[in-house]
């Protein structure tokens, strides 16, 4: 004999009516886990406390591994004609250079060139471009950084005609030595690759 007590106010059919599609469930489980073998997995005896080891350590790693490689075959990576917005303070040969380097792969096509940064946020409200890429009026400034021979005429320009000392020209001298340093390393390494 069975009660149930509830606080809700439920009539008794309606009680027996869960009752019956309770019962239900727990068959449909019942049977399924004799008909697929499942209750060999009890932990009742040594057998199903090793299979239940193996599931345990075989579930974590077999569905993600069929996951990734349905999914990698199934999605494509590729993204192709973005529509991309410039603005273009520097306005000169490198800053353009930049930006057909962005267009000439047809990840991203030039939408617009636009003059402020407040026109670009609005373009990328209302959905007429996608991204959105902002060059610096010291854009060639910066790029030069990366050039030797910008640090080795600011020096000269620095010792031989203005006679200042290296208190002044220190970040000069220091990115010259790294540049050195940096070409010895892939020179020898370089080197070392066509001697074996």
């Amino acid at each position: 004999m069975r009660f149930v007590a509830s606080t809700y106010p439920y009539s008794g059919a309606y009680l027996v009516q869960l009752g019956r599609k309770r019962w239900a469930i727990e068959g449909f489980f019942k049977t399924a886990k004799h008909r697929f073998g499942l209750h060999r997995f009890g932990q009742a005896t040594k057998l199903g406390v090793y299979r239940w080891l193996v599931l345990s350590f075989v579930l974590p790693i077999f569905p993600p591994t069929i996951q990734l490689l349905v999914y990698g075959f199934a999605l494509n990576p590729d993204v192709h004609f973005i529509k991309l917005g410039v603005v273009d303070y520097a306005r000169s040969y490198e800053s353009r250079e930049l930006v057909s380097a962005f267009t000439e792969n047809r990840i991203f096509t030039l939408a617009q060139t636009l003059n402020s940064e407040k026109e670009l946020r609005q373009q990328v409200e209302q959905g007429k471009i996608t991204a959105g890429v902002v060059i610096p009026p010291e854009f060639n400034r910066d790029l030069s950084w990366l050039n030797p021979l910008r640090h080795y005429v600011a020096i000269m320009r620095g010792i031989l005609l203005k006679g200042v000392g290296l208190e002044s020209l220190w970040l000069h001298a220091i990115s010259l030595a790294v540049f050195a340093f940096v070409l010895l390393a892939i020179s020898t390494r370089q080197f070392r690759r066509q001697l074996s």
